[in-house]
């Protein structure tokens, strides 16, 4: 969304699939708070409560939940037609496309899709999705069976999308994604919605299931044993209750590993933190030991430093005689070239100050160390 932080913006989250090796496949629809504000606010000047909130992409994606294949779904509307590559009821990738003048004319909207929809298949491919087979279109898509022959291209199969929502007499057929939404609402399947709070729902594991089994078996025992010794009901009311706590010991660590980030990135709390560490610098050692390093004979006028930049000294030295104010600055140069986080940059000016030959100014470069 572009959005600097995760609370700048409303998501919606769902469970695609568990791959193996344990990883999880998850979909997320994601969009700007900034953009919904002033839909939310133009709602309740009119009074209106807005229960839920879905992007289309998402709602057309229902329509290949039961498809058992990779499937697309392609929907029409108003000159503008939406591709949307699903994986199970989730969208994966989406193209929008112009079909300008092919209002009314069926002839012409089906050569524009004739010519849109290999364009679509090959950027998937360039993109690293793999091309569906199944292309299932939605209630806008007004083509007759001549017209999807001739559009079908490399897609094994087209079939026009079920729908169970129909529309009042005389009145027009909802969308595919609206059909799909309200199909969904009806049936007591709410699809996530970007209002609510992200959750992800997760399978059950095979180590769960099997808990859940041990505990199901020591409970059929515990019943057994009831019947024929009551000292026998004891010991496998014990047993379960070792049962019981294991599972639970299980279910914690599942979701302490599920809640562990990831050791191959770092959070960005831990990303500031060693970029600060990585910037620190002793300032307040620096002043003490370059004011320590400087004799009676130098005058420090200037030191300029920043946590990132070099460092700069600037002052004047003088002495008895033109060798001795020179030995002195060189004795100073050389101290501060010693102190252990600062480096030498090469970069000193020495002058003479006019009408003084005992007396000279200088300025001296140096660097963090660790810069």
């Amino acid at each position: 969304t572009g959005m600097p932080s995760a609370q700048e913006a409303l998501a919606a989250v769902r469970l695609l699939q568990r791959l193996p090796g344990g990883r999880l496949a998850v979909g997320v629809t994601a969009i700007a708070r900034n953009v919904w504000g002033p839909l939310r606010e133009a709602f309740e000047q009119v009074h209106l409560e807005v229960l839920g909130l879905y992007s289309s992409e998402s709602c057309l994606a229902l329509a290949a939940a039961d498809a058992g294949e990779r499937a697309a779904v392609l929907e029409c509307n108003g000159g503008r037609a939406r591709f949307v590559l699903c994986d199970g009821a989730a969208p994966v990738q989406v193209r929008r496309f112009l079909l300008g003048g092919a209002d009314g004319n069926a002839d012409a909207f089906a050569a524009q899709l004739a010519m849109e929809l290999p364009r679509t298949l090959d950027w998937l491919k360039e993109t690293g999705h793999e091309p569906p087979t199944l292309l299932l279109l939605g209630t806008r898509v007004g083509l007759d069976e001549n017209s999807i022959e001739m559009i079908r291209g490399d897609l094994r199969r087209i079939e026009r999308a079920p729908v169970a929502v129909r529309a009042a007499e005389g009145r027009a057929p909802p969308g595919l994604a609206a059909a799909m939404l309200f199909a969904h609402l009806f049936a007591g399947t709410k699809p996530p919605s970007l209002l609510d709070r992200p959750t992800i729902r997760l399978p059950w594991s095979a180590g769960r299931i099997l808990a859940i089994a041990a505990a199901a078996a020591a409970g059929l025992a515990c019943t057994y044993q009831a019947v024929v010794d009551g000292r026998s009901l004891l010991e496998a009311r014990a047993r379960l209750a070792t049962a019981a706590a294991e599972t639970q010991r299980l279910e914690l660590e599942m979701a302490q590993a599920g809640a562990r980030p990831s050791p191959e990135t770092a959070s960005p709390e831990q990303a500031r933190l060693q970029g600060a560490l990585e910037l620190r610098r002793p300032v307040s050692r620096l002043l003490a030991e370059v004011s320590a390093c400087a004799g009676a004979a130098l005058h420090l006028d200037e030191l300029k430093f920043a946590s990132t930049e070099r460092i700069v000294v600037t002052g004047a030295v003088a002495g008895g005689s033109r060798q001795e104010a020179l030995a002195s600055l060189a004795a100073f140069s050389k101290r501060l070239r010693e102190l252990p986080y600062l480096c030498a940059e090469g970069q000193e000016e020495v002058t003479e100050v006019a009408g003084q030959q005992n007396r000279f100014r200088f300025r001296i470069g140096l660097s963090w160390r660790n810069s």
